[in-house]
């Protein structure tokens, strides 16, 4: 039989938003004969791009950062490209690109998309946490200066995610107490 269609792209990790950096973004490909290792982890066939001053991409602030991947890995039993990325990605709304025109191709020579651009995005957006003492242990000039003499203060943490909070009361770089939050609050 005659091998006439290109390969897709099943799935593309990191996805959505990511609260921690990002240091690879693994592409899941299918392909019922294979894929052509050579245009898979050929860097040339893709391209990153960070959204810039603004956060919004597509404006005239994008920045490119595709001289951050490195080199790329194919794994063939799973079809999966893994995309190392150095210095890993911070905090910013980024675009991955696999490009159309010059692209990965199945081991027939059929363009990924039928020769169209796979495009994909995400953020890195840190967790955000704000940590308050309470009234109650306020012993300062007002009730809200934060200033205390108190031994044993109470605080209120609240943090927009859910997520582990990893507190050093000692100061000596290492976790006292860890709490896993289970969504948004204080």
């Amino acid at each position: 039989a005659i091998d006439t269609q290109g390969p897709t792209v099943t799935s593309i990790t990191p996805t959505g938003s990511i609260g921690s950096d990002v240091i690879q973004i693994d592409v899941d490909y299918d392909d019922a004969n294979g894929l052509w290792p050579a245009t898979v982890t050929n860097a040339e066939n893709y391209t990153l791009v960070a959204a810039g001053v603004d956060g919004v991409l597509g404006t005239g602030d994008d920045v490119d950062v595709s001289d951050r991947i490195g080199s790329i890995g194919y794994i063939a039993g799973t079809k999966t490209a893994i995309i190392p990325l150095s210095p890993e990605l911070g905090e910013e709304t980024y675009r991955l690109t696999i490009l159309g025109a010059t692209t990965v191709q199945d081991a027939a020579g059929n363009a990924l998309n039928d020769g169209a651009d796979e495009v994909h995005e995400f953020e890195v957006l840190y967790p955000v946490v704000t940590i308050d003492l309470q009234a109650g242990s306020d012993s300062g000039e007002s009730s809200t200066d934060d200033l205390t003499n108190d031994t044993t203060p109470t605080f209120d943490v609240t943090v927009d995610k859910a997520g582990t909070i990893d507190v050093d009361w000692e100061d000596d770089g290492s976790v006292d107490e860890t709490l896993v939050v289970g969504g948004a609050g204080t």
